[in-house]
Order: structure tokens, then sequence, then C-alpha cells
């Protein structure tokens, strides 16, 4: 449910699953366990910096880099939430 964030039939009335999540155990490809949470932007530095061997670190600096793309960053803001479901103003 998590990795495509299914929702169902009801999701216009309760949401879809990232609707819901606060934090994620997860265990990755190479078998560390790490949690996604919400994290201050220091937080999210220190976890740039860490080891470039430890998958966990690689995958926060692949999500800095994508986001500091500034064409990125615009494909971002005008897909999602998907145009077609924004409340019309």
């Amino acid at each position: 449910m998590l990795g495509n964030n299914s929702c169902g039939l009801h999701s216009l009335v309760y949401g879809s699953v990232r609707d819901h999540i606060l934090e994620i155990d997860a265990i990755l490809s190479d078998g560390s366990e790490v949690t996604f949470k919400e994290m201050t932007s220091e937080e999210f530095n220190r976890k740039c910096e860490g080891d470039p061997a430890i998958l966990e670190t690689r995958i926060y600096r692949n999500i800095r880099e994508t986001l500091s793309d500034p064409v990125n960053r615009k494909e971002i803001t005008d897909q999602f939430p998907h145009p077609a479901t924004k409340e019309k103003e």
C-alpha cells in the first residue's frame, strides 16, 4: 500500500496512504533497518553527510540532489497533487 500510495474506493472521503503515515520503519535492500519520518533541516543534512557506503545516506543524498534541481521542484509544485484534484479558487 505504501509503495504505490494505495487509497481504494473511499479515497475522496478518507484520503490516501500519504495522508495518514507519520513514520515508516523499513528494511532496505541491503538489510539495514531505518526509520523515515519528519525531520528538521539539520537532521536531514546530517543524514546526507553520513558514510556514502551506507544505503540510507545514498537515499538521502539522492533526495537532496533531486530536490535541488529547480526543474524538478517546479514539476513537483505544478503536478502534486495532480492539478485536476486541486480546489478551485
